[in-house]
């Protein structure tokens, strides 16, 4: 299940890094939302004049 999770979570990551390129702008202003099994169910798009969500990545 693990190796599933990660291979998901590198999945993720290379979509934003892509769309990214293109668009940093919505990305920076999107929320993701992802199950506890690693799939992702909504993606929230947050309005300019609204604070960001904060970020829980650990670098």
């Amino acid at each position: 299940m693990t190796g599933t999770r990660q291979s998901t979570i590198e999945d993720i990551l290379r979509l934003l890094e892509n769309a990214e390129k293109i668009d940093n702008k919505k990305i920076r202003n999107s929320v993701l939302s992802v199950s506890s099994n690693g799939k992702i169910i909504k993606v929230t798009k947050m309005s300019d004049n609204k604070p960001t969500a904060p970020r829980h990545i650990q670098e």
